[in-house]
Formats: structure tokens, sequence, C-alpha cells
């Protein structure tokens, strides 16, 4: 038997703020938009366009907004094959074997980037969302 799932998405909208409380308010603020924010074709190392974004004067909220960037989207292939074998105990017994690969395929599925303004981390992804490739094995008796 052989089975698979095809997942695809398109990225989660994520959120800017700043690395301290500029607003004065006791909750997270988000920087000023001065540009559009979004690349035609981003890159790990430059999902969005850094410059765009900028500290409100203090005690002011930043009009960036929330959620208005996207992350990286997914495509993920599980697949399995699965293979039954009869047994001399009985009619029912048998031997059942699976084999199955989670991102079949090995591609890389890559988290949010850096959301917080004026740190080293700013507007770059640092690591996967989801784990590469994974094998798992089963053998179950049935009897």
């Amino acid at each position: 038997t052989l089975s698979g799932i095809l997942s695809l998405s398109s990225g989660l909208p994520f959120t800017l703020n700043l690395p301290f409380d500029n607003a004065n308010t006791g909750n997270v603020n988000w920087p000023n938009r001065i540009a559009d924010g979004r690349l035609d074709n981003p890159t790990i190392d430059r999902w969005f366009d850094t410059a765009a974004f900028t500290f409100p004067a203090q005690y002011t909220y930043g009009n960036a907004g929330r959620g208005y960037l996207t992350g990286p989207g997914t495509k993920t292939l599980d697949f399995s094959i699965q293979r039954n074998f009869k047994l001399p105990l009985n009619e029912a017994s048998r031997l059942e074997f699976r084999a199955e690969a989670f991102n079949s395929f090995n591609t890389p599925q890559f988290g949010i980037p850096g959301a917080t303004l004026q740190t080293p981390q700013f507007g770059t992804i640092g690591g996967t969302a989801n784990p590469n490739r994974q094998l798992q094995f089963g053998l179950k008796l049935l009897f």
C-alpha cells in the first residue's frame, strides 16, 4: 500500500516590534513604516526591506500595524509504504511492515524572520520552522 500527503501553504503573517516600550503603555510597540517594506525576491538573508521601518517619536505608536508582513510558505510531501506478509501460525496471523518519510524531499521549511527593530536578526531568517526529513519504520505482528 502506498500513501502520501502533500501540504502546500502560503506564509503566516507576522508583526514587527520595537526592542522596548516606546509608547510607555506596557505593551509591545510597532515601528513606523516609511515605505512598503516588502521585497519582490526575498531571501533568507533579507526577507523584507529593513530600511522601510524606523522608530516612532517617543510616547507614540508606530504605524506599521499588526500582521503586515508575511513569512515564508511551506511545501512538504509525507510518504508511506506498507506491506503485509502472511504467517503460517493461523489464517489471521500476519506481519505488517511500514516505512514512512516525513518531508520526503527534505525541502527546508524556513521560520519567521527576526521581527525586532535594530537587532542583528532583524529581517533575516535564522532557522527552520519544521524539522528536515524524518524516516520511521514499523513492524507489527497480528495474530
